[in-house]
């Protein structure tokens, strides 16, 4: 498994060789969903140039390469769910899961 930080930082999977990359499952870590992230917390008025639209389609296109696409909430999964191909696992972003023992059930999509 090889996990990648932010679907713009996608571009960093060109610089392993094809040979090395055989049989890797390939997983994002979203942290945000950019596309609604820009759409609220940045609310386009932070940007120089918005183009909400275009980051939607590139975002979905890089998250649909890999294998598994992790989102921090249940807004970022729903919303990513109805729009990429790609297998969604919530995975949220607070201490207290943290420290529970990983189990794994005939659900888990890996």
């Amino acid at each position: 498994y090889a996990i990648v930080s932010y679907a713009w930082m996608d571009k960093c999977r060109d610089l392993i060789d094809h040979e090395d990359k055989k049989g890797v499952k390939w997983i994002c870590d979203t942290h945000d969903v950019q596309y609604v992230r820009n759409k609220t917390a940045n609310n386009n008025k932070k940007r120089f140039l918005s183009l909400s639209f275009i980051d939607k389609l590139y975002e979905k296109k890089v998250l649909n390469s890999y294998d598994a696409v992790l989102a921090i909430s249940c807004s970022d999964e729903d919303e990513l769910k109805k729009t990429i191909v790609s297998k969604v696992i919530r995975v949220t972003s607070s201490f207290d899961y943290a420290f529970r023992k990983p189990r794994l059930n005939e659900n888990s999509p890996l």
